[in-house]
């Protein structure tokens, strides 16, 4: 690709869609004003789907950390035997204070 050749396209399409949308938007608010129940019923529907949203959450949520014990159980840890992993016993590496400031 060459920075130096470069060209102009229109956004007249893009333009019309954003004023298309203004002007359903406008239409919209003007319905939901002249008719309060259709923004009750808007407001139930829109009530109902995030209360579906949030039970398929939960229940994705309980199964996944169902499905993890099993799997936490069988995988079991690894870790060096022969080894303290006492805090006291940790050594400050050579040069490691060297450069710290104050």
């Amino acid at each position: 690709m060459d920075p130096g050749k470069t060209e102009r396209q229109s956004t007249v399409k893009s333009g019309i869609a954003l004023v298309l949308l203004l002007v359903a938007v406008i239409a919209v608010a003007v319905v939901i004003a002249l008719n309060p129940a259709v923004l009750e019923s808007i407001a139930m529907v829109v009530i109902v789907v995030l209360l579906f949203i949030a039970v398929v959450a939960v229940l994705i949520a309980i199964f996944a950390g169902l499905i993890t014990i099993p799997m936490y159980m069988k995988k079991g840890v690894e870790v060096q035997t022969g080894y303290s992993y006492d805090l006291d016993d940790v050594k400050e590496v050579e040069g490691s204070m060297e450069n710290k400031k104050d």
